[in-house]
């Protein structure tokens, strides 16, 4: 096993015990009505072999449950149980943050940077503990960033896999893939032939998942009905702020009755599209609010926007955002492959600017700014010490 290896399979047992500590002294049951959603999907998965919460078949993608319901199905109805392996997922995340890092700058300082940063950060330890999409989405994302880093065109069937896993987690990266295959066939060199391949297995998942929507709801949708729901969230007269709906809202009163889950998606699109297309100054004032909200240093939610929750947020992200900026200098040699790391981050942005902006979304673009904090700091660390390194040298031979 190599010394790399070694130090970050340390640090990613260091994040289970910080992780399976939090959990069981903070957070070891149901906090948010997402989880109830979520661990419902996962329970009515192991007891019927059957994915859906109430009567919404198709409001999530599909894979959180499957892999909740086979642990329930193995090792019974237990919230610790699942947070606990949630709290592995993420702690192997530290993993593939620290190897990324590594591709980035080959360095020992740039492992020990990514997997503290990592194991430690806060925003990975709590939403590890919430039986939610996010830690395993964080994982995919991890996994397809790392294999787009790898230069072996063989290996490019990889970052399809996983950016399909990733697809049918969070239905989010559909959008980003055709960026992906340009920049894989420009930059990298890959085949189109090995592109097309890639992209195959990617749209297999996503074309399962609508074939079991038909044949479940008589429609084929391969996304989810929940996207829906966000669009015309986050683009309503109602909506002042760009964040999520309020009890005051009434942008769900006109909806007709007795409509099919497809049916309520379609029309909430409708809905959406139509006051987007009638208001587009409105929809405009809302994206920058949006970006705003995506991008803000501590939590925009009341209760959490204040005090410890504040400070926590601010000590952590803000540096990170920072030096995240900085790199775009600092890296700039390495701006071959930093340049698929920031077009995802501008999509990413983009996609939330158009339906909610909420640092919640955030979440998966923050591993690959450890990725770039974490070579940035190593860069210019071991640039420091050898020119004090070669200035004692210089000294002594003076004297």
């Amino acid at each position: 096993m190599s010394k790399i290896n070694k130090i970050l399979i340390g640090f990613c047992l260091l994040g289970l015990v910080v992780r399976t500590l939090y959990i069981i002294l903070f957070n070891p049951g149901i906090t948010w009505p997402d989880e109830s959603r979520f661990w419902e999907e996962a329970t009515n998965f192991a007891q019927q072999g059957t994915i859906f919460s109430g009567d919404r078949y198709a409001h999530d993608m599909p894979l959180t449950a499957l892999l909740m319901g086979v642990f329930i199905k193995f090792f019974g109805l237990s919230v610790l149980g699942i947070k606990i392996l949630l709290a592995f997922i993420s702690s192997a995340t530290i993993f593939l943050i620290g190897k990324t890092a590594y591709r980035l700058f080959p360095a020992d300082a740039t492992v020990w940077l990514a997997g503290c940063s990592s194991a430690f950060y806060p925003f990975f330890i709590y939403y590890a503990s919430l039986i939610l999409s996010e830690t395993i989405f964080l994982f995919l994302v991890c996994f397809f960033f790392y294999s787009l880093f790898i230069l072996s065109e063989k290996k490019t069937v990889l970052t399809g896999f996983w950016a399909g896993l990733a697809q049918i987690t969070r239905p989010t990266i559909l959008g980003f893939m055709p960026i992906v295959w340009l920049w894989q066939y420009f930059e990298k060199k890959i085949s189109w032939r090995m592109i097309t391949l890639s992209a195959v297995i990617f749209f297999s998942f996503s074309i399962a998942w609508g074939i079991r929507n038909y044949i479940t709801l008589r429609g084929f949708l391969l996304t989810t009905s929940g996207s829906s729901q966000v669009l015309w969230e986050g683009n309503n007269p109602w909506n002042e702020t760009g964040g999520v709906s309020e009890e005051s809202w009434k942008y769900l009163e006109a909806m007709p009755q007795n409509l099919n889950e497809i049916d309520r998606a379609r029309w909430k699109s409708a809905q959406a599209k139509n006051y987007i297309l009638n208001n587009l100054g409105r929809f405009f004032e809302l994206a920058i609010k949006k970006f705003f909200r995506f991008w803000h240093l501590w939590p925009n939610f009341k209760g959490f926007n204040r005090g410890l929750y504040q400070w926590i947020a601010l000590i952590s992200f803000g540096p990170l955002l920072f030096l995240s900026i900085l790199s775009l200098w600092g890296l700039k040699e390495q701006w071959r492959l930093t340049m698929i790391l920031w077009l995802f981050f501008a999509y990413y942005t983009a996609l939330h600017m158009i339906t909610i902006g909420s640092i919640r979304y955030r979440l998966p673009l923050e591993p690959l700014m450890i990725v770039l904090s974490s070579a940035l700091i190593a860069k210019y660390w071991i640039r420091i010490k050898r020119a004090l390194i070669n200035k004692r040298t210089s000294c002594s031979l003076d004297s």
